[in-house]
Order: C-alpha cells, then sequence, then structure tokens
C-alpha cells in the first residue's frame, strides 16, 4: 500500500479509489439512527453546528415522512424528492437552501 500525497493510503498501490481512514468508521448497530450520524460526524470531526443542522434536517425528513423504523426509510428517492419539493413549496425555503438539504441528504 503506498501512499498518496495528502497522506492517504491507496489500495495495493494500484491505481483506484483513494482509502482514507475516515471512510472506515461504522457506527454502533445498537445505537438509534441521530445517535449513528452524531457518532459518525464527531470521528470525522465536525463542527456542532454541523451536526446540528445534519441532525435536524434528518428528523424533519423522518417527520415529514411519518416514518416510525429504519425500513420506512427505504425507497429514499422518491421519498427525497418529494420532501424537496414540499420545502420549496410550503416551506418557503430558498433555491440555495434546498441544494443544501439534498447534498446533505444524499
Amino acid at each position: 500500500m503506498g501512499q498518496d500525497r495528502r497522506g492517504q493510503y491507496q489500495s495495493g498501490g494500484l491505481p483506484g479509489p483513494v482509502i482514507g481512514c475516515r471512510d472506515l468508521i461504522t457506527p454502533n448497530p445498537k445505537l438509534k439512527l441521530l445517535d449513528q450520524v452524531r457518532e459518525v460526524m464527531r470521528l470525522k470531526h465536525y463542527s456542532i453546528c454541523t451536526e446540528r443542522a445534519y441532525c435536524d434536517w434528518i428528523r424533519r425528513y423522518i417527520k415529514f415522512h411519518g416514518m416510525r423504523s429504519r425500513e420506512d426509510l427505504q425507497p429514499a428517492e422518491a421519498k427525497m424528492e418529494l420532501f424537496l419539493s414540499d420545502l420549496a413549496v410550503n416551506g418557503k425555503v430558498a433555491a440555495l437552501t434546498q441544494r443544501s438539504c439534498s447534498v446533505r441528504m444524499v
């Protein structure tokens, strides 16, 4: 394994995606969803403001769809489009806010 110029390891020295230690974080499966999100974000050293914003968007998404379990999250693409459309129409959010939410939820 060789390091690239950013100090991250590449798999076997072969051309391909760069594998960084941050990409290998697996949350504790015993935790609730938002607790898992917080755990990963803290391990990746996100700011507390970013963590709160991401968790708020996730909470709003779950509440909008009335989800009760992780299985309710699938299929995600159609549900995300519906949520973002509702934000634009009823939430009266700016296009930049809508795009920002879209990026965070992907």
